[in-house]
């Protein structure tokens, strides 16, 4: 795929080495980073897995994301800390004790939910995380069960102040027809704020984005594909109000 001049900020990706189910190790990162860079990814956002399956945060995270940055120093791309927390009953409580890191240190919080959960679970928690100062960025809604039967359930959860995260994977029906479906009920009611790679390896769920770039800019608009690929992920990015 042709390389365009659209500068793209991927605001969820597994690429920070050893934490999570991503990259395993600096040579699987740093290739992932080439990846990002020759699909023009000039900011990143690492967001390794935290709160699953009883698992808070690596207590090392930030001294390894440090780590990171000095490691990479030499590729042309701008790193920042954040991560993909999960859900759970008790996760309001751990996020007062200020337990997960924000993107970027921002009042944006990217979020995910049990994929399986029922559609009236989903509301109560985001309220509860909203009064606590947070603004979930709910990651991939377009990949959970509820959502897939009702797309327009995710209304509610603008109307409350939160953001949506669609997965380049789903919007190209990387994740099965449902997914895509959704996906694009979201995109053509302009519910969703950013899309982003999910990447977890070199091959497979990676981190190329032209391909997206490019179905974004074709079948909506240009000025959408810039909007949900650089202007809307670095607003939260610099902690700004959309």
């Amino acid at each position: 795929m042709t390389k365009t001049n659209m500068k793209i900020c991927d605001i969820h990706t597994h690429i920070l080495p050893g934490v999570d189910d991503g990259a395993q190790n600096m040579e699987q990162a740093l290739q992932m980073l080439r990846n990002a860079l020759a699909s023009n990814v000039e900011s990143l956002v690492v967001t390794p897995h935290c709160n699953r399956f009883g698992e808070r945060i690596n207590p090392s995270l930030q001294r390894r994301f440090e780590t990171f940055c000095r490691e990479v120093g030499h590729l042309p791309i701008k790193l920042y800390l954040g991560a993909e927390v999960h859900v759970t009953e008790d996760l309001p409580k751990l996020l007062q004790k200020g337990e997960f890191p924000t993107i970027n240190g921002s009042r944006y919080l990217l979020t995910e939910f049990p994929r399986a959960w029922d559609y009236r679970h989903f509301l109560p928690m985001l309220e509860e995380i909203l009064s606590y100062g947070y603004v979930p960025v709910v990651a991939h809604p377009e990949r959970y069960d509820a959502v897939k039967e009702d797309p327009r359930m995710v209304i509610n959860w603008l109307d409350l102040g939160c953001h949506i995260q669609l997965t380049s994977g789903s919007i190209l029906g990387k994740h099965g027809q449902r997914a895509k479906k959704a996906a694009d009920f979201l995109l053509k009611n302009g519910l969703a704020c950013c899309v982003a790679s999910d990447a977890h390896a070199v091959e497979g769920r990676n981190n190329n984005l032209l391909e997206v770039q490019s179905y974004l800019s074709l079948y909506y608009s240009r000025q959408c594909a810039k909007a949900l690929l650089w202007d809307n992920p670095m607003t939260i990015i610099r902690d700004e109000t959309f």
